[in-house]
């Protein structure tokens, strides 16, 4: 889909998609429309739309939802103390969502193949995207299953003698970087 940039608005546009707010004359605006579907605005200012935001249909909308709930929730938390279950809980969540989509695409296959009495091409890839998005709740889930808790003890192991020179700081740092990349990996896995 293209995206279209207005430096100046004329007349009034609409409203954001994203603030919410009356796009007025002479606020600089994108706008991008889907094939016969309405025409979403959104400032200049509250940045560039969002894969989710300009998706052809709701089934890829909900995908890179879930995709930006992850890369949100990583940007959010730069910074900020968690621990590793309330990582793993915004992966449970984008995976539900990732499999209800995944249900989505084996209905809609299962509907035309009633329909038609045998599978057809279009079911065949609505199976294959139901298969897709199955694999990628999968490692959704397990993007976490190598990593432990982070452990702020002074247990001092003799083979590691680098680490020891950090502080629990630095520490907590290195370990939230790999949760981070774990993260941000298993969500670039998107399918479709």
């Amino acid at each position: 889909m293209r995206v279209n940039t207005v430096n100046k608005a004329q007349k009034v546009a609409g409203t954001c998609i994203s603030c919410h707010e009356s796009i007025d004359v002479g606020q600089g605006y994108y706008w991008a429309a889907a094939f016969r579907s309405p025409r979403v605005v959104r400032h200049i200012e509250c940045g560039p739309f969002r894969a989710s935001q300009i998706a052809s249909n709701d089934k890829l909308s909900s995908l890179y939802s879930a995709q930006e709930a992850v890369e949100d929730w990583i940007e959010g938390s730069q910074g900020e103390t968690f621990t590793l279950d309330d990582a793993q809980a915004v992966m449970e969540e984008a995976a539900d969502a990732v499999e209800e989509v995944g249900e989505q695409y084996s209905e809609g296959a299962s509907s035309i193949e009633d329909g038609f009495g045998h599978p057809t091409s279009q079911s065949e890839e609505m199976t294959d995207h139901a298969d897709e998005c199955s694999d990628w709740a999968s490692a959704l889930r397990d993007a976490l299953d190598s990593l432990s808790e982070f452990d702020d003890s002074d247990d001092e192991d003799e083979d590691d003698t680098e680490k020891t020179d950090l502080t629990d700081e630095e520490k907590f740092d290195a370990w939230r970087q790999e949760v981070f990349t774990a993260m941000q990996d298993a969500a670039n896995e998107c399918p479709l």
